[in-house]
């Protein structure tokens, strides 16, 4: 989807610890997708029991967080979107230090562009 791996390994990182069974009320797996609010995406990836799994949890959430990207247009946007407009808190944040951390420790899959950038 074009996104850097850095942020999407920030978002699980903020979202589950890397918890594929991680559930907080609706929200499910890697990159905690909320039931109630991504119906479409979750059917896509093959119903609510396969958001534990982690491919298809990151595929859709990888997907969902692509999407409010080009709506929001940057990072920040995109970010801002998965988290919750209403919700005042340093998300982003939070979500680009984890990245960072994750890229100077090796863990990313390729080259971070967006977060090294920032």
């Amino acid at each position: 989807h074009g996104l850097d791996p850095c942020l999407v390994m920030g978002v699980i990182a903020r979202e589950s610890s890397f918890d594929a069974h991680a559930r907080n009320r609706r929200d499910v797996g890697l990159m905690q997708l909320n039931l109630d609010w991504h119906r479409d995406r979750i059917a896509r990836a093959g119903g609510p029991g396969s958001l534990l799994d982690p491919v298809r949890n990151v595929r859709a959430g990888t997907e969902l967080l692509a999407h409010y990207h080009r709506l929001g247009g940057d990072d920040r946007g995109a970010l801002r979107r998965y988290h919750g407009l209403d919700k005042r808190n340093d998300y982003v944040t939070r979500v680009r230090t984890e990245a960072r951390r994750l890229d100077a420790g090796g863990a990313c899959v390729g080259h971070s562009v967006t977060v090294a950038s920032r």
